[in-house]
């Protein structure tokens, strides 16, 4: 006995109980998606492919925002250079204490890492890795945002804007002798376009509570924006790149910021390159992992390209502290 569908396609509206497999998982734009059911008809088929693209590029976007969001972490933890002493929860409050700075026997010394058991797992490691770091993040991701989304957007912005007056989560800085050092930088981002659709990408929105890194343009206007502190509405759009250009600047300089960018855009190289010859040496591209329309797959893919990415920046920071070791003469 047959069961008549409850659903119609939605070109010719005749019963079916077939959804688009292609399409099927897509995140919403600025209202909920639905899946989009097409009958068995060739003609309904072809009418639905230009939509059934467009949403394969919007899931294929959100899977690279997440990816390069879990990448700049990793990125991150192997550079972190906060010297943290301890950290505390209050409330919507993570309260961050910093060590004196030590006089340095190398570059490398500047490099700390996340210490273990000064911060809890989860939502404020994500933070403390983000903190103060929104330039950075499209700074020195500059390559793999690039590399990532080249077949998926038509245009990409930076944006500078400062943070609300209400954020889900505040971090405050202190120094040495309690000081309150008051560090709120302005927050920097891509606003992405796909076809008729615009989005921001915030690698680093986790220092604000904000870990989401894809979410659509006018919402981000409303929820994670004000107008009173002259943010986005009022504030500048960059070219893509000019993070990194500045960077770039920066480490011509004599000073320990320079001393920091040159080894992050040396570690960033160094994931530029792996990137390409893991597509190399896999035979799979970016573009086919992000648009894949497996969710294991991908998840299996995304895993072990953070390995590799993990690894050359890894190699690269020994090896750099090792030939700056040699050229001191002093013990590892």
């Amino acid at each position: 006995m047959s069961t008549a569908s409850t659903h119609q396609c939605v070109i010719c509206q005749q019963p079916t109980a077939t959804a688009c497999a292609l399409c099927i998982d897509t995140p919403p734009y600025l209202t909920p998606q639905s899946p989009i059911y097409i009958c068995s008809s060739a003609t309904c088929s072809t009418a639905h492919g230009a939509l059934c693209t467009t949403l394969q590029k919007r899931r294929a976007l959100y899977r690279a925002g997440a990816t390069l969001q879990a990448i700049f972490y990793d990125f991150r933890a192997q550079l972190f250079e906060i010297p943290v002493l301890r950290t505390e929860r209050r409330g919507d409050k993570l309260l961050v204490w910093i060590k004196a700075f030590e006089p340095l026997q190398i570059d490398h010394d500047l490099i700390r890492g996340v210490p273990e058991g000064v911060v809890r797992d989860g939502e404020d490691r994500l933070a403390l890795l983000s903190f103060a770091r929104s330039l950075d993040a499209v700074a020195f991701m500059h390559e793999l945002v690039k590399y990532f989304l080249k077949d998926l957007t038509t245009d990409i912005l930076e944006v500078c804007y400062l943070p609300p007056r209400t954020l889900p989560l505040q971090i405050l800085l202190f120094g040495p002798n309690d000081q309150d050092i008051g560090l709120i930088p302005p927050h920097h981002l891509l606003k992405l376009t796909l076809g008729h659709e615009t989005y921001a990408l915030d690698l680093a929105g986790a220092q604000y509570g904000f870990p989401a890194p894809i979410i659509p343009w006018a919402t981000y206007l409303q929820t994670r924006c004000s107008s009173e502190r002259g943010a986005i509405a009022t504030g500048h759009f960059l070219y893509f790149g000019s993070a990194r250009d500045r960077k770039v600047v920066i480490r011509l300089q004599d000073t320990w910021e320079a001393v920091l960018a040159d080894m992050h855009l040396e570690a960033a190289k160094q994931m530029r390159d792996m990137m390409i010859h893991w597509e190399a040496r896999t035979g799979v591209g970016i573009s086919e992992v992000l648009g894949g329309s497996g969710r294991v797959e991908f998840e299996w893919r995304e895993g072990e390209l953070r390995g590799v990415l993990r690894g050359a920046v890894r190699f690269w920071v020994d090896w750099h502290a090792e030939r700056a070791r040699e050229a001191l003469m002093v013990d590892p």
